[in-house]
């Protein structure tokens, strides 16, 4: 029987992999996590065999740096001793690799950001000894867990959820796994525009999106008044990938904009807050998405989608919503909806009432759907079957 080791953070990365794991046949093959930091979570949740950090590191030494971290750190969202392990893991090799003098200071100035655990992975790919790493397109220890995993010949398949840019500069090395599943063809001639082999990339959609575009005829609805929702999120201060600072204060000038622009219109307008965001108080007219309310439920009452970069746009494309996104966000760069032809972008807020009267005057128009690739599960378990079919040393 083959072992499959799935290696992911939380949030999407762990959803785009559940899927694809929960549907292996377990009769062929042994399937275990190795969950890292919010997904440890998710994870409680299944049958799922999984491991964290903690399994593997947790000397004095480890705990001493651990500690001294999570001390200056204002919300740990994992239990003591989880954050404590993979925190002082993570320093303890930037010690070893750098000494401790300027491991000191590499973490002061760029924080976890500046963690490359290879070493780390390899230890856990020795113990665990699958015949098959599957993860996505994260940094730190799911980057270092692909490039353990071919150090040491294991066959390895890399998922990147949506866009390349944030990880392009690894995924564009021809020997950063075997093969790598994206989303769309997009996605595909970026990273072979970048110097990936063509072979090497799959294009099987996101396994994540599957419930929606797999119903996505089935869930359209005409609506008697025009909809419109605005998908909010936080915006940083300080982008620490890419050096680059925000405006925080975008979304409440997003929003009083729509504000302005519906108190005087037929038009609904529909308010979706992220989870992490601090609750708002709204004029009558606007109608609240609360979080309880189930997305797709949301998504399938309205006609329009206005996001800066959440991937909320992305699922009312599937659904056949128009989009527009405003692109003065910081993550702007690395989620470029309106660069490859998913949205209609604006860069100045002056310009949103028109864009929306626009959508507004063609929303009766046929359009042609950009994002509609079915099965995208099966379609990685079909790349995981061919991969594990060969030699299990890596070519």
């Amino acid at each position: 029987m083959k072992k499959i080791l799935f290696v992911a953070y939380g949030g999407g990365h762990i959803n785009t992999l559940l899927p694809i794991a929960k549907k292996l046949d377990p009769s062929s093959y042994e399937v275990c996590f190795f969950a890292l930091t919010t997904s440890i979570d998710k994870l409680k949740q299944t049958d799922f065999k999984y491991y964290t950090y903690r399994d593997f590191f947790y000397s004095d030494e480890v705990q001493g740096y651990g500690k001294k971290i999570t001390a200056g750190l204002d919300t740990i969202k994992l239990n003591d001793e989880e954050s404590i392990s993979y925190l002082g893991q993570n320093y303890l090799e930037l010690v070893q690799t750098h000494g401790a003098v300027e491991a000191d200071k590499l973490y002061r100035k760029s924080n976890r950001q500046i963690f490359e655990p290879i070493k780390s992975m390899e230890y856990v790919l020795k113990k665990i000894n699958p015949d098959l790493v599957v993860s996505t397109s994260s940094p730190r220890s799911e980057k270092c867990i692909i490039q353990a995993a071919g150090k040491l010949g294991i066959k390895s398949i890399a998922l990147i959820d949506l866009f390349a840019v944030r990880c392009i500069s690894w995924f564009k090395k021809n020997n950063f796994a075997n093969k790598v599943c994206v989303f769309s063809t997009v996605v595909k001639s970026y990273l072979t525009l970048n110097g990936r082999n063509e072979a090497d990339i799959m294009v099987t959609g996101n396994p994540v999106f599957d419930q929606l575009a797999n119903n996505s005829n089935a869930a359209k609805k005409q609506n008697d008044v025009y909809r419109v929702l605005w998908a909010s999120q936080k915006e940083p201060e300080y982008f620490a990938e890419f050096g680059t600072h925000g405006n925080s204060n975008l979304p409440l000038e997003i929003e009083k904009k729509l504000i302005e622009i519906f108190k005087d219109k037929k038009w609904t307008l529909v308010v979706r807050n992220h989870p992490n965001e601090e609750s708002r108080k709204y004029p009558d007219f606007v109608e609240i998405s609360a979080s309880s309310t189930k997305l797709i439920e949301t998504l399938n009452s309205v006609d329009l989608v206005i996001t800066c970069t959440s991937t909320v746009g992305l699922e009312g494309l599937i659904l056949g919503k128009d989009l527009i996104t405003i692109d003065m966000s910081v993550i702007t760069p690395t989620i470029p909806f309106s660069k490859y032809g998913y949205s209609v972008g604006i860069n100045n807020l002056d310009q949103l009432a028109d864009s929306i009267k626009k959508m507004y005057d063609n929303r009766k128009l046929k359009k042609k759907r950009k994002y509609s690739i079915k099965n995208a599960t099966e379609n990685v378990i079909v790349e995981i079957e061919k991969l594990l079919k060969t030699n299990n040393k890596s070519d």
